[in-house]
C-alpha cells in the first residue's frame, strides 16, 4: 500500500511499506491500519463468542496468508445482532495484541445502519487514542486539487474539529489521510478521491 497523509504541520508526507509500523499522527494507529483490509484476508475463522460491551459477539480470527501485513492475525469481536464490530485485537506474533480497538459509541449512519462511530485505540508503548466517526456521512466527494494543504483549508477541513485526538493530552492537529484506493476521514466525512473506487 502507499498514499499521502496531510501532518500536522500542513505538509503532504507520503507514507507505504517502509513505514507502515510508524504511528499515524502520533496517534495509537499505525500507518497499515489505514490501509490494510483484514475482512478481505484469504484465512477466515470463527474461533469463539464472547461479550463485549452488552453485545453478544462472535470472535473472527483473520490471517495475512498471502497478502503482505505487519501482523500475524487479527481477532474482531463482531455484535450478531447488529453486525458492528465492538473490538479488534492485532497481533505482530506473540501473544499479547500489538494494538487493541474498542468501540464506545454505535450509531446510525446516514443510511440508517449501525456503524462503529466513536472508537478507542490502545497502541504500543502505552499510547491511546481516541477516534471519532460520529458525523461519517456517505458521497462526500473531495476534487484532486483538495487533497493539498492548500486545498483542505479553502474546503474547510483545516478549521474543523480534528478526528484524532490522543488521550490524555488532549486534542491532536491534522489533517486528512489521502491515498488514491484508500477512503478518507476527517472530521467526520469518509470521501473518496474522484474516478478511484
Amino acid at each position: 500500500f502507499s498514499g499521502a497523509k496531510l501532518s500536522a504541520s500542513g505538509e503532504l508526507e507520503k507514507f507505504g511499506p517502509g513505514n507502515s509500523k510508524e504511528p499515524f499522527f502520533g496517534s495509537a494507529l499505525a500507518n497499515a491500519d489505514l490501509a490494510e483490509d483484514f475482512f478481505g484476508w484469504d484465512s477466515q475463522a470463527i474461533v469463539g463468542t464472547e461479550k463485549v460491551g452488552g453485545a453478544e459477539c462472535q470472535i473472527l480470527e483473520s490471517k495475512p496468508g498471502k497478502n503482505e501485513s505487519i501482523y500475524s492475525s487479527v481477532r474482531t469481536w463482531v455484535d450478531t445482532r447488529r453486525m458492528v464490530p465492538m473490538r479488534v485485537e492485532k497481533y505482530e506474533g506473540g501473544g499479547e495484541p500489538v494494538r487493541r480497538i474498542d468501540t464506545t459509541k454505535v450509531v446510525n449512519d446516514d443510511r440508517g445502519r449501525p456503524i462503529p462511530a466513536n472508537l478507542r485505540v490502545r497502541g504500543p508503548r502505552g499510547v491511546t487514542s481516541d477516534v471519532d466517526g460520529s458525523k461519517i456521512q456517505h458521497n462526500v466527494t473531495f476534487s484532486d486539487r483538495e487533497f493539498t494543504a492548500e486545498g483542505l483549508e479553502v474546503a474547510g477541513l483545516g478549521r474543523r474539529r480534528p478526528v484524532l485526538r490522543r488521550v490524555p493530552s488532549g486534542l491532536r492537529r491534522g489533517g486528512a489521510a489521502a491515498a488514491r484506493s484508500l477512503p478518507v476521514v476527517h472530521a467526520g466525512h469518509v470521501a473518496r478521491r474522484p474516478g478511484r473506487r
